[in-house]
């Protein structure tokens, strides 16, 4: 018993230090603190004139409005990754270098909303140490990893964790399925890195549980280098549009809900309660399938897709388009070639044609006012408004036409909006809140 308990005690500080090296951690931060930035964004607010009492006004203006998040440089030159929930509504972005006081502007090259990553740049007249991308799909579970980021603004920081569990669904956050991990992350640690004992980067901190510990999500780096090129030559990311909404029932495949009119299925011959049971030779076992294998699909490129329509199943040919609704998210509302009704120098408003609805990108199931042409430098911009919104509620009322919309907003005024903002990835509107003076 005794031998046992001396060859326990003697090997016990060599299991412990290579379960976690005492000096692993600190040799980490040396390597990967310098490719580390702050980022701190700011939305100027805007000067107006609201209305108290009737024929009554006195000036407004709205205040700035600030954040904090994290990047990592990925390239000399000044290309940083980020989150794009952390810079694509601030129209001032700037970013600080370890070691460094000084705060530098950055532009934003590209951002996606779906995968919540974004490129921007810095021109900066230093060496810059950019880190290394590891490889996510082979992190174990139980594997060391550390965080790096603006925790609350206290720039810099390191926490460290295990990778708590790899492929985690959850479709509110992400298209991908995420890291899990029980390094600290908190507000400001978005866009920052998740990186193993190498020092190579594995993950981009993204997300925490609200009210639970140790419960923290980041996106896979294999994922990231997929739309990285898209955001370096485009400023978005091209991904492949088939022309269906879909819908789950429980059992195997997708429901077709509707076909979008001159979209690549309606030429390939879908139709409405077409049930999609594999594409491109994958098949398609639950409706969040579906997605998931028209991503990797070849844009242009003939893929086969097959369908069960009345209990027979049909073999049909489809090519998949760009779909062009992601450019418009990041033009920074360039102005659409339709004319509308102007509200008060903002912003237009059309009353929408079935032929305005397939051109925004909606499915049609509602139709409300769309916002179209918006500036900008506006105010209702910078608090969140971006083109082809459906204008749904103003002040708690339903708006159905422009006039409608016209005849409620007046000049002078702030006002409380909701929005209706189509995902074509999940099939759904979500409701924006809006609060705007004109």
């Amino acid at each position: 018993m005794k031998k046992a308990l001396l060859i326990f005690i003697f090997i016990l500080p060599y299991f412990v230090y290579s379960v976690e090296p005492s000096k692993a951690f600190v040799k980490l931060a040396k390597i990967v603190r310098s490719s580390v930035v702050n980022i701190s964004t700011t939305k100027t607010g805007s000067s107006n004139m609201i209305q108290i009492f009737p024929g009554y006004v006195v000036p407004f203006t709205a205040p700035d409005m600030t954040a904090s998040g994290s990047g990592f440089i990925v390239d000399k030159k000044g290309l940083i990754i980020t989150n794009a929930h952390v810079v694509r509504t601030f129209d001032k972005i700037q970013v600080q270098f370890s070691g460094d006081d000084k705060n530098y502007l950055a532009e934003v090259l590209g951002a996606d909303s779906q995968s919540d990553i974004a490129l921007i740049k810095v021109n900066v007249n230093k060496n810059l140490k950019p880190v290394i991308l590891g490889d996510s799909s082979k992190l174990e579970v139980g594997e060391w990893v550390a965080a790096i980021g603006n925790p609350h603004g206290y720039g810099h920081t390191m926490t460290k964790g295990i990778i708590s569990a790899v492929k985690r669904e959850i479709d509110d956050l992400n298209l991908f399925p995420l890291l899990q991990t029980d390094a600290s992350i908190n507000p400001g640690n978005s866009g920052g890195p998740l990186v193993n004992l190498k020092g190579e980067v594995v993950g981009v901190n993204q997300a925490i549980v609200r009210g639970a510990t140790g419960i923290s999500f980041a996106i896979p780096i294999n994922n990231v280098k997929e739309v990285l090129k898209d955001l370096k030559s485009f400023g978005f990311v091209r991904r492949a549009f088939i022309g269906v909404h879909f819908q789950a029932d429980g059992e195997k495949g997708a429901v077709v809900s509707y076909v979008v009119p001159g979209g690549p299925a309606e030429k390939a011959g879908l139709k409405n309660q077409d049930r999609i049971i594999s594409f491109a030779g994958k098949e398609i076992n639950q409706a969040r399938d579906l997605p998931k294998a028209v991503r990797k699909a070849k844009i242009g490129e003939k893929t086969s897709i097959k369908v069960m329509r009345n209990n027979r199943i049909l073999a049909l040919g489809i090519r998949p388009q760009i779909l062009k609704e992601n450019q418009t998210v990041y033009q920074k509302g360039q102005p659409s070639d339709k004319k509308g009704q102007d509200i008060f120098g903002q912003f237009q408003l059309i009353d929408p044609s079935p032929a305005h609805l397939k051109a925004f990108g909606h499915p049609g199931w509602t139709k409300h006012p769309i916002v179209i042409n918006l500036k900008s430098n506006s105010m209702a911009f910078n608090f969140g408004l971006r083109n082809y919104d459906m204008l749904f509620k103003v002040d708690g009322v339903v708006i159905t036409t422009v006039r409608e919309a016209k005849r409620r907003i007046k000049k002078g005024r702030a006002y409380n909006l909701q929005v209706l903002r189509y995902d074509h990835m999940s099939d759904r509107y979500s409701i924006q809140f809006i609060r705007v003076s004109f």
